[in-house]
């Protein structure tokens, strides 16, 4: 399986009369990303801005954000499950857009734990250094909740779990997480016919068997894989799934331990157990399992299971990493 990652860098943005991308600078169409996210009726209103390092702006109440990209060839398309169909994916080319991110904001929603939202980003002075996201250039949308709820909504807006919020809580969530990424999704098709910067290809080959054979064992929270919450049975996934837009967290947690939607495009740990593939390691793939379980048996029951699993592929070692 191997998956084709072609970069486009961009050096600059601003609104233009249709999205297209010339000499490193994406011109969007501020009418059509508004359309898109315009389709979903909990949102009563949508404001665009563009801000870049250096401006005197703090972003608040930030929930996601996510790197444009776009499905040239291969299975399936970008955010399986969400943009389409849960195809699997990993193979083929995906075009993606370096140096510019979507970011979606916020105020909070009628019946949500406020103290969740409690997320700042500062765009320049001291705060800009302890982020990555003040160095890029960023399209934010900022999403107001609707106000006004027919009998039938009301009823959803009921206060039943207080981590997660109301039953229409969670779905504003999905609907903001669901903007961001049609947003990021119709820029990359700027790049539909041209030429990118670079490409890395990715594609896990045989190797000297007396390597150690290693896994990446991934915990999730409240995340999405292929569009539908991972259960209590973890599941082996290839990486360059990972790598091709398949995980989605649609969970307001701490703001100090919310991962962004780009970081799971840009996993660290698999990127860099790719780089040891082949010399040090025999990289096998990704194990994911979930950190929030109903129960102690639950917890059991998932960890023999990954336990079991692993037993089974003869695995060496495994980098493990926690949520939450």
């Amino acid at each position: 399986m191997r998956l084709d990652l072609a970069t486009f860098n961009i050096r600059d943005v601003a609104f233009g009369d249709h999205t297209r991308l010339a000499n490193g600078v994406l011109y969007i169409d501020k009418n059509k990303v508004t359309e898109l996210i315009g389709e979903d009726p909990r949102f009563g209103g949508i404001d665009l801005h563009l801000v870049r390092l250096g401006d005197r702006t703090c972003l608040v109440n930030l929930l996601d954000v996510v790197e444009p990209r776009y499905k040239v060839c291969g299975p399936g398309n970008v955010f399986p499950g969400l943009l389409g169909p849960p195809t699997t994916v990993g193979q083929g080319r995906t075009n993606r857009l370096a140096n510019i991110v979507v970011m979606s904001t916020s105020k909070p929603v009628e019946a949500e734990t406020k103290f969740w939202r409690d997320s700042i980003l500062d765009m320049s002075g001291l705060g800009a250094q302890y982020n990555h996201f003040s160095e890029t250039l960023n399209l934010v949308l900022e999403l107001k909740p609707k106000t006004v709820f027919d009998a039938d909504e009301r009823r959803m807006l009921e206060l039943l779990n207080y981590n997660r919020g109301s039953q229409w809580v969670q779905e504003y969530h999905r609907s903001v997480r669901l903007a961001g990424i049609k947003v990021a999704a119709h820029l990359a098709r700027a790049t539909r016919g041209l030429s990118p910067d670079q490409v890395c290809s990715y594609e896990p080959i045989p190797v000297d068997p007396t390597l150690p054979r290693v896994v990446y064992s991934c915990q999730l929270h409240f995340h999405l894989v292929y569009g539908d919450f991972l259960g209590w049975t973890p599941t082996f996934v290839h990486p360059n799934e990972y790598m091709d837009g398949i995980i989605t967290n649609l969970h307001n947690a701490q703001a100090s331990t919310r991962d962004a939607t780009y970081v799971h495009q840009n996993h660290p740990i698999i990127r860099d157990l790719y780089k040891r593939h082949g010399r040090e390691i025999n990289f096998l793939g990704v194990l994911l399992y979930r950190a929030q379980i109903r129960s102690q048996a639950d917890k059991e029951r998932s960890t023999e299971y990954a336990a079991r699993l692993l037993r089974m592929m003869n695995v060496d070692g495994a980098v493990m990493t926690w949520t939450g």
